[in-house]
């Protein structure tokens, strides 16, 4: 604009701003174990205006032991995998280790890096029935009743909190606890670091 007028309109220049990592986390983080060696795992993407250009993957970070079958290698416990950003995201760990604690996080993945990781969740599976049989089992006979001890399994294989032990007897009918059992019975007996249990 001068003393004569309005000049010649300049053309409108627009730019894009460069991309950079996310800056938010992804959001919602859910966790769920629905079985004794599978855990769920639903996120969204950050919002908008954090995720500083195309989200491309996301990264996801397992503790505990041992690690999904996905990534097994123990010195790498983090999970990288590509989804879409339009939609919840979901995501299986399978084969996992039974009645065990896994510590989860997200993070979301652009061109120029992986952002920050959601706080972590832990999320225990489901307990499963015990794979390994009671340790160190001795039999005791005298002349009217055998007494049984035994060690619960190794906590590793317990699956779960042991509550009961099953007996099976097998011989001619016989009493026990004021009650007759035939042969082949089962009886159940309470759990104990120690455990004995006498037959009469």
């Amino acid at each position: 604009v001068n003393a004569g007028g309005v000049g010649v309109v300049a053309l409108v220049a627009t730019q894009t701003t460069l991309s950079d990592v996310p800056s938010g986390a992804p959001q919602d983080l859910t966790v769920t174990a629905f079985t004794s060696t599978n855990i769920s795992i639903s996120w969204s993407p950050p919002v908008p205006t954090e995720q500083n250009g195309l989200i491309t993957s996301y990264s996801i970070q397992v503790y505990g032991y041992p690690f999904p079958a996905v990534n097994s290698s123990i010195n790498a416990p983090c999970i990288t995998m590509d989804y879409p950003v339009t939609q919840l995201v979901t995501f299986t760990l399978t084969e996992l280790e039974e009645f065990n604690n896994y510590t989860i996080s997200v993070a979301a993945v652009n061109s120029n890096g992986t952002g920050p990781y959601t706080a972590n969740i832990t999320q225990q599976t489901l307990p499963d029935v015990p794979n390994m049989s009671p340790r160190n089992v001795i039999a005791s006979p005298d002349a009217t009743s055998i007494l049984l001890s035994w060690l619960p399994p190794l906590n590793e294989s317990q699956n779960g909190e042991l509550l009961t032990y099953s007996i099976s007897l097998t011989g001619l009918p016989f009493q026990m606890s004021n009650q007759m059992f035939s042969s082949n019975s089962t009886a159940s007996y309470p759990s104990n670091d120690l455990n004995t249990f006498n037959v009469p």
